[in-house]
């Protein structure tokens, strides 16, 4: 997930957002979360407009090859 999608989750406020239960069942995510924040706000401009997405609970996983 590029940076510029993957900041838009930490834009979301909503403490039941979907995307925050993902982040905590994710172990790989816990573990490079404190990193995340620090690049969302470190990229982030003053005044800037932010888009607050969620994950869609009823979505279906969508993988990719690397």
């Amino acid at each position: 997930m590029p940076l510029v999608e993957g900041t838009s989750f930490y834009w979301n406020s909503n403490l039941d957002a979907e995307w925050r239960a993902v982040r905590k069942a994710s172990k790989a995510w816990r573990q490079r979360d404190r990193r995340l924040v620090e690049l969302v706000h470190a990229n982030s401009s003053e005044g800037e407009m932010k888009q607050a997405w969620d994950l869609d609970p009823n979505g279906r996983p969508c993988l990719t090859p690397g």
